[in-house]
């Protein structure tokens, strides 16, 4: 598969990515608001939910991942035409890397063997309503969490692989790695041209 010649992949890769980053973005503010409706102390939330992992990070990865892909997206083209193996694949790879870990500080109730058992309407519990809403929102944000992970990793794959075809074909050396597909894409077409 040629991926240069396939922008489209990348481009839906990237919006996945930052859609799914604004959907846990979301679930987490859903999260807070309806678990501060049941707590008498602000941000006692944070402690409370030491048990199902580590937010705090979980808040960090998220606007980092807004940024980062938000800026992508929008200097798509140019990057397009510029390709870096070390800017692509180094990017994915750092995303990959906390996402992942993100992943594994939030999933801390199966390694404490806190059974995740949202409140049905049948306990006896104040404020179920929002108790049910606040580990629905948590587990479809670790469930996103994880996806975007996954699609962090598919997208290092095929940024690597994209590098590799660059450079086998010489739109990319080791020497000149800022060379554009454009370039590339005219001499090809010269090429083309010449054979009779």
């Amino acid at each position: 598969m040629e991926l240069y010649t396939r922008p489209l992949i990348f481009r839906s890769l990237k919006g996945l990515q930052l859609l799914f980053a604004l959907v846990c973005l979301s679930l987490e503010i859903t999260q807070i608001v309806e678990s501060s409706k049941y707590t008498s102390i602000p941000f006692k939330y944070f402690g409370d939910f030491n048990n199902l992992g580590m937010k705090v990070f979980f808040y960090v990865i998220i606007p980092i991942t807004i940024l980062t892909v938000g800026w992508y997206l929008i200097n798509f083209d140019s990057y397009w035409r510029n390709p870096s193996a070390y800017r692509n694949v180094g990017i994915d790879s750092f995303l990959t890397i906390l996402w992942v870990v993100s992943g594994l500080t939030n999933i801390i109730p199966i390694y404490y063997g806190i059974m995740l058992i949202c409140p049905t309407t049948m306990a006896s519990l104040d404020h179920i309503y929002e108790r049910q809403l606040v580990c629905q929102t948590y587990i479809a944000s670790m469930s996103i969490g994880w996806a975007n992970a996954v699609l962090f990793m598919v997208s290092t794959l095929f940024s690597w692989r994209l590098s590799k075809e660059l450079e086998w074909r010489g739109a990319i050396t080791s020497f000149n790695r800022q060379s554009s597909i454009s370039q590339f894409s005219r001499r090809n077409s010269n090429r083309t041209s010449s054979i009779p």
